[in-house]
């Protein structure tokens, strides 16, 4: 096996370059014909809906959506229903 000196910038070239490409993403098993897509430097915008209708259409509101570092996301309920 052969190894090979890369350099930081080197490094850093290849990963600025890399940001203006695009990662594709779907909800719900989606057809992969549907994706939408972002690019890497946008990042992805996790929101959480505020609909307090009682219709079945559509996400509602009361989910919570925290953004940590390391690309953690957490995903959980903000108050308790009953």
């Amino acid at each position: 096996m052969e190894t090979q000196v890369v350099s930081t910038l080197e490094i850093l070239k290849l990963v600025a370059s890399n940001l203006d490409a695009s990662i594709k993403y779907r909800a719900n098993d989606d057809a992969a014909t549907n994706a939408k897509s972002v690019k890497l430097a946008d990042g992805f915008n996790y929101v959480a809906s505020n609909d307090a209708t009682t219709t079945a259409e559509g996400p509602k509101s009361g989910l919570a959506i925290t953004a940590e570092d390391n690309g953690k996301v957490t995903f959980g309920f903000r108050q308790s229903y009953s």
